[in-house]
C-alpha cells in the first residue's frame, strides 16, 4: 500500500480539490484509528486504501465550503499494524538516531535511496516526532514537491505517520508546512479520544 502504486492510484484526488463539504474524519483498522483532517481539508473516500494491517488516507483541500482558501496541499496519514505504536518521547533520541541513519533516510526515501533525502530538523514535539525532510528522488508521475512535513505518533498502539507535502506549482514554505502538519496532529488527536 506505499509506494509509487498507491501514489499513482490516488493521482487524480491530489490534482483536484474534494468536492463539496467532504468527510473530516475516516475510521480505519475497523475503526481502531480515525484519521482526521485539519481545517479546510476533507477526505475523499475514494483516497482511502486499508489491507489487513495497515491503511493510507489521503486528503485534499475541501471545496464549497466557507471560509479561507486553504494552501493547495497533499496530506496523507499511514496506519501501521496493532502493537507497533510506541511511547514517543521516550523513544524520541532513538528515533532521530534512526531517520539520521542511512536506512532511515532510505525508508523515508520515495526511490529507497538514502542518498537522496536530507532530514533537515527532527524532533519531539509533545506526543509527537516531528521532520522536515527533502527528498530528491525522481517522481516525475507526481505533483508533490521534494520537501515535507511529517510526524509520527502512537494511537491506539498503533504507529502513526502524518505527512504534509506542498505541491511543485505552489510549494508550502516550512513556516506554513509546520503549521498545517501541527493541526493535522492535534485533529486526529482529538479523534481518538
Amino acid at each position: 500500500m506505499r509506494g509509487r502504486i498507491a501514489w499513482l492510484a490516488c493521482l487524480p484526488l491530489l490534482l483536484a480539490c474534494v468536492p463539496g463539504a467532504g468527510m473530516r474524519v475516516q475510521p480505519v483498522l475497523g475503526g481502531a484509528v480515525k484519521v482526521a483532517a485539519p481545517g479546510g481539508y476533507c477526505i475523499d473516500p475514494t483516497g482511502v486504501m486499508q489491507g489487513d494491517d495497515s491503511a493510507l488516507v489521503l486528503i485534499g483541500r475541501c471545496t464549497g465550503g466557507p471560509g479561507t482558501p486553504q494552501a493547495r496541499a497533499i496530506l496523507t496519514a499511514a496506519v501501521a499494524a496493532a502493537g507497533s505504536g510506541m511511547d514517543i518521547a521516550a523513544n524520541g533520541p532513538a528515533l532521530a538516531a534512526y531517520f539520521g541513519s542511512d536506512q532511515g533516510r532510505a525508508a523515508l526515501s520515495h526511490s529507497g535511496r538514502a542518498a537522496a533525502v536530507t532530514v533537515q530538523q527532527a524532533a519531539v514535539a509533545g506526543d509527537a516526532f516531528v521532520m522536515r525532510v527533502t527528498d530528491t528522488s525522481p517522481n516525475p508521475d507526481s505533483p508533490a514537491e521534494a520537501a515535507s512535513w511529517r510526524a509520527v505518533l502512537g494511537v491506539a498502539g498503533h504507529l502513526v505517520t502524518l505527512t504534509v507535502t506542498g505541491t511543485q506549482a505552489a510549494p508550502l514554505s516550512a513556516t506554513s508546512g509546520r503549521a498545517l502538519l501541527d493541526g493535522f496532529v492535534a485533529a486526529t488527536r482529538a479523534a481518538n479520544r
